[in-house]
């Protein structure tokens, strides 16, 4: 795992950038070979895995805001 590599910043709805201090963001890159076959883009078994902890990552940042 790398940060902020080889893409860094977040992508923030216009009306809201630099605009409220309030608002925070959060990109997470997830390599597509964890959850897809790239050639077909069908879903690997591991695709319900790999939502399943991008979702209990969110849900533990958001809870300790």
């Amino acid at each position: 795992m790398a940060v902020n590599s080889p893409f860094a910043g977040a992508m923030v709805p216009a009306e809201f950038y630099r605009l409220d201090k309030r608002v925070l963001a959060l990109m997470i890159e997830v390599r597509r070979d964890l959850y897809m076959d790239e050639g077909t883009a069908e879903k690997l078994p591991g695709f319900e895995k790999t939502c399943k902890e991008i979702r209990t990552v969110i849900e533990g940042l958001t809870a300790a805001l």
